[in-house]
């Protein structure tokens, strides 16, 4: 049997509890919430926000100026203004081109189909507090060339996955074939029966 037995020192019953026994706190401010003066510190973030510039693409400028385009843009437009101002400019990744027409049509012909050609950016961004930068190329797809293409890290990722499920597979068919051979005949050699 388990006994615990607690003693306490006679000095603690006779002292007087004071009267914050669990600490000291503030109280809560009773003034409206919209009185309340509340000041806010901003974020900091030490990774910056990668800012994107035209590859290949002579005095091209930062796409921010570009609103983002809302709903879903038609593939042909009939003039090639028509194409930069439906498509905002091809978001700034990229410029329109006649698609198909007659060479003989002048530039805004009616069975013209302009477009937009979607160019790479290259996307600088910071870190380390601004210390250091670096670049990437990032890709560009869609009517109006509003929608980063992440076809490579998909199809990159999804073939890695395939392998690695092979690989596994294989791996654990391997371990099973070998659990199901049968132990050879030389087990046995060394014991005999007893003679008569």
């Amino acid at each position: 049997m388990n006994v615990v037995v607690v003693l306490m020192p006679e000095s603690s019953r006779l002292a007087k509890s004071p009267s914050n026994a669990y600490g000291r706190y503030e109280t809560v401010s009773q003034s409206l919430i919209s009185r309340r003066q509340v000041t806010e510190e901003p974020m900091i973030d030490s990774f910056s926000p990668p800012v994107h510039k035209q590859v290949g693409v002579p005095n091209s400028s930062d796409n921010s100026t570009f609103e983002p385009i809302t709903g879903i843009p038609p593939l042909c437009h009939s003039s090639f203004n028509a194409c930069i101002s439906a498509t905002n400019n091809c978001s700034g990744h990229g410029a329109c081109y006649k698609k198909y027409g007659n060479d003989k049509d002048v530039r805004d012909a009616k069975r013209s189909c302009f477009t937009c050609g979607c160019v790479a950016t290259n996307a600088t961004f910071f870190y380390d507090n601004g210390k250091k930068s670096g670049w990437t190329l990032e890709y560009w797809g869609g009517a109006a060339c509003q929608k980063r293409d992440v076809s490579g890290p998909f199809w990159l990722i999804a073939i890695f996955s395939v392998v690695m499920i092979g690989l596994v597979g294989w791996a654990i068919g391997l371990l099973f074939s070998i659990g199901e051979e049968k132990l050879p005949g030389v087990i046995g050699a060394g014991v005999s029966s007893k003679a008569r």
